[in-house]
């Protein structure tokens, strides 16, 4: 349990960066400073919104929202070619669900993670193999035509990654980052980055050193993380001193990655930030009772602090196995699930970031859904989505049912805007704003800066970084006269 070492970060961020970022990442606590306690009486209604039946999909992976108000994702299985290669989906909040694309394999097969929303609009994300060289491809998904873009084909190179598993994630200068689990220079897994347009580069191949990879970590199997416009951070799902994966940050200027942490139980879902800082995580195993547990470790590294382990509550009735990514709702709580256990197959609970206040929401029953897999997201409306392994009232993949899509409403939790991407600079480049009910907005101010803005639909809002506006929450007031606020503070970078 080695922790990262001063030197070592200066190395990352270069000298003198480390102490602006740190100034920087007060700036973005004090905005986001909010008092989070877990509500005395939280009122959940939960909705089984739709089933999948294997032409429009089978194991679905997590969701997004688009600018239309929908949200969007892939399927591992399923589609209307004989291959079952997976499919890209739409479902609208009341639930009609429609199949948009079919992948084949020479255009990739199996996405194994959701899309994620760039700056023009259109989704972009990767297959976990198919393509042209068989290790998996990168995307774009254009929603208005359905049509899908092969950007890049893995591995085209010999320090190319192979095999991708995780989402994208759009960086503050609007390109986009993601890792491989397999290939690169020592064929232990990458992270790279991609421009809108395709142009790859791999920044860091794992086990630079040598196998076993205990220096830096093997196969980066969950999404990266950016924070405030500047480091990715990660986490691999081997390697590291205890074989049993590491925590990560990497400087995409310099292409320097630093371990911060060797885990003795494999995470299992991706990084969030906290309102101090801090990160949460997940490991699928491990705990204080082996089924899982969530994390806090801080943002320069050391030794994680276990705020609750799973199966507390026998027979699991708390929930076991948490393989889905946390969020953070806008009532500064932890959400997540569990794969397993709980009282059926499966279960969604909050937390206090604290560790205290572990409430169950909801169990899965198996028409219902069963085997949450991939987290949750709060959709500007406040109202919880997420999607189901398996489980449903369909039988039509093999006799068995295909998965699901749920929402789950709270008392606890509340509209917000959105920006894609929550850090960029100064100028031209349009911020798109999520929202609902945005028709007839009066104002748009970043940290109290007001921006030029045009409103695109009730959903959407085109606005640009105005000169002066500095680290903080964006603000929309509505014809109505009342102010949505973004979920997370906008960085404005140099």
């Amino acid at each position: 349990m080695k922790n990262v070492r001063m030197r070592n970060l200066w190395n990352l961020f270069g000298v003198g960066m480390l102490n602006r970022w740190q100034r920087a990442l007060a700036v973005v606590l004090v905005c986001a400073a909010t008092t989070t306690t877990v509500p005395a009486q939280v009122v959940v209604t939960f909705k089984n919104l739709a089933n999948f039946d294997l032409t429009d999909g089978n194991e679905p992976n997590g969701l997004v929202q688009g600018v239309d108000g929908n949200f969007y994702g892939t399927t591992d299985l399923g589609g209307a070619n004989s291959c079952n290669c997976g499919v890209i989906f739409k479902i609208t909040p009341g639930g009609n669900l429609s199949a948009l694309y079919s992948f084949s394999g020479p255009d990739g097969e199996f996405p194994a993670a959701g899309l994620t929303l760039g700056s023009d609009g259109n989704f972009y994300g990767t297959t976990s193999s198919g393509g042209s060289n068989q290790g998996g491809t990168v995307f774009q998904f254009n929603p208005s035509t359905k049509a899908v873009t092969v950007l890049y084909n893995f591995p085209e190179t010999t320090v190319d990654g192979e095999y991708p598993e995780a989402a994208l994630v759009l960086g503050s200068d609007g390109n986009f980052y993601g890792t491989t689990s397999g290939g690169g220079k020592y064929s232990s897994g990458v992270v790279f980055k991609i421009t809108p347009s395709g142009a790859l580069t791999t920044l860091y191949s794992f086990c630079k050193k040598g196998y076993p990879c205990t220096s830096d970590g093997m196969e980066p199997e969950t999404s990266l993380m950016q924070l405030l416009g500047g480091p990715f951070y990660g986490t691999t799902n081997s390697g590291g001193e205890h074989m049993s994966g590491t925590l990560f940050a990497i400087n995409p200027t310099t292409k320097a990655l630093v371990k911060l942490y060797d885990f003795e139980s494999a995470p299992s879902s991706g990084l969030v930030q906290g309102s101090k800082g801090e990160l949460y995580g997940t490991s699928g195993y491990g705990g204080a009772y082996g089924y899982g547990s969530i994390y806090e470790i801080g943002y320069l590294g050391g030794t994680p602090t276990t705020i609750y382990s799973f199966c507390q509550q026998q027979p699991c009735t708390d929930g076991e196995n948490p393989t889905g990514q946390l969020l953070i709702g806008t009532d500064g709580n932890l959400y997540g699930t569990t794969y397993s256990g709980g009282t059926g197959d499966g279960a969604i609970y909050l937390i206090n970031p604290t560790g205290i206040g572990f409430t169950p929401l909801h169990n899965f029953a198996g028409t219902d859904g069963l085997n949450p897999a991939s987290g949750m997201i709060e959709a500007t409306s406040g109202i919880l989505y997420g999607t189901t392994t398996g489980g449903g009232t369909s039988t039509a993949c093999s006799g068995q049912p295909c998965g699901t899509v749920f929402s789950l409403t709270s008392n606890a939790l509340h509209r917000f805007i959105e920006t894609v991407p929550i850090a960029g600079p100064v100028g031209p480049s349009p911020v798109i704003i999520l929202g609902n009910g945005l028709t007839g907005a009066t104002s748009v101010t970043f940290n109290g800066t007001a921006a030029t803005f045009s409103v695109t639909s009730p959903t959407e809002i085109t606005a640009t970084v105005p000169s002066g506006a500095t680290t903080g929450r964006v603000k929309v007031v509505t014809s109505a006269g009342k102010t949505l606020t973004s979920n997370v503070a906008f960085v404005v970078t140099p």
